[in-house]
């Protein structure tokens, strides 16, 4: 008898164990599938009048991925807030661009004045997607300048290669503008390429045909 109450016990337990572990796996898959393999900006610092951020995932994601993603600052106390802000779609649906509240970001604007900026210079920020860290920025002062050409200094072009033009810029850039950046020939004709890497103040520009 009561080998017969073990054996209907083990039977309950594994039946019950089943759907659990099939729950897990998928909780873990869906957490998986939406662990960005990029964030943008990619460097330690982030001016205080960012305006957007970018995450950028193996496989397309939906609408369901803003609500998760929060902002945990720190300058004297820490806490954490949704994202103000907006998603900007992307075709390919791969690539979630958060537009922060230019509201907020903008001084002497009505929500900048009655809620305040978004940032804080000297502050530390974290962006999280479901509870987990994703990255981690020092907060700067206001960026009014953006970049300046002027100050780049380019690489060394070596005819008849495919090797990548390199780009060494005066500061880091929003990753998302790497496209606005091509290359010309001595008669002011595009040469056909694509950014192939950004490493904060570097950039990769590999040209689909050899440089003549």
């Amino acid at each position: 008898m009561v080998r017969t109450s073990e054996a209907a016990v083990t039977k309950a337990l594994r039946v019950l164990c089943v759907p659990a572990l099939w729950v897990a796996t998928a909780v873990q898959a869906v957490a998986t599938q939406l662990a960005p393999v990029a964030v943008q900006p990619s460097g330690p610092e982030v001016p205080a009048n960012l305006f957007r951020i970018s995450l950028v995932f193996a496989r397309p994601v939906g609408e369901t991925v803003l609500p998760r993603l929060e902002l945990r600052r720190a300058k004297w106390r820490c806490h954490r807030e949704a994202v103000p802000g907006t998603r900007a779609p992307v075709p390919s649906g791969k690539i979630l661009t958060v537009l922060l509240d230019p509201g907020r970001v903008k001084s002497g604007l009505i929500a900048h004045d009655a809620l305040g900026a978004v940032l804080h210079a000297d502050s530390l920020v974290v962006p999280t997607l479901n509870g987990h860290e994703i990255n981690r920025w020092r907060v700067i002062s206001d960026d009014h300048e953006g970049p300046r050409p002027s100050g780049w200094n380019v690489g060394r072009v070596l005819v008849g290669t495919h090797r990548p033009l390199v780009v060494e810029l005066d500061a880091p850039i929003d990753g998302r503008h790497a496209d606005y950046l091509v290359v010309a020939n001595s008669t002011n004709h595009r040469i056909q390429g694509r950014p192939a890497g950004c490493r904060r103040k570097e950039m990769d520009v590999h040209a689909q045909h050899s440089l003549d």
